[in-house]
């Protein structure tokens, strides 16, 4: 297992929550805008082949989903995206100005306000860059997400997350 603030391995997949007016969007760049009115920092994700006990990707992706919400307030419609990480480090990689731009492990673990979760990954380095580049990040990080979403609802009917 990698330490906190390493990068994700070869392979790997984040979900990031994306609100459903940002997931309608195709690609969906406004999930990958940082919330700077909220003080955001860094993009939260949950990394799923942190559940290596899981036996099927699927069941990954409700474990990272369940985490994520545990600090967030979902709605119904609400969807997870999933983003294969080495696609978009090759994304990030094809413009030199976005080298800052990192996806990390970055699990929350004893911070007030917040409950734990050990799976947490951060997409780091995009508050440093200018607005132009920021939205750039976002479209690269954008055309990184599978085709394969579903929405809070779809998780809680099918029984693969638990409710905060």
């Amino acid at each position: 297992m990698i330490g906190p603030g390493e990068a994700l391995p070869l392979n790997s997949t984040i979900a990031r929550h994306a609100r459903a007016p940002e997931a309608r969007q195709s690609p969906p760049v406004q999930a990958f805008r940082l919330r700077r009115a909220n003080g955001e920092q860094d993009l939260s994700a949950g990394w799923l082949e942190y559940f290596e006990d899981c036996p099927t990707e699927y069941e990954r992706y409700a474990a990272a989903c369940t985490q994520l919400v545990r600090n967030l307030g979902p709605n119904k419609n609400d969807q997870f995206l999933v983003i294969d990480v080495d696609r978009a480090r090759g994304a990030l990689a094809s413009n030199s100005a976005l080298s800052s731009v990192q996806i990390v492990f970055s699990p929350v673990l004893n911070q007030p306000g917040f409950v734990d979760n050990p799976s947490h990954a951060s997409v780091v380095g995009m508050h440093e860059l200018a607005e132009p580049l920021e939205q750039l990040a976002a479209e690269q990080l954008a055309l990184a997400v599978r085709a394969d979403r579903m929405t809070w609802r779809d998780l809680l009917s099918h029984g693969l997350v638990l409710k905060k």
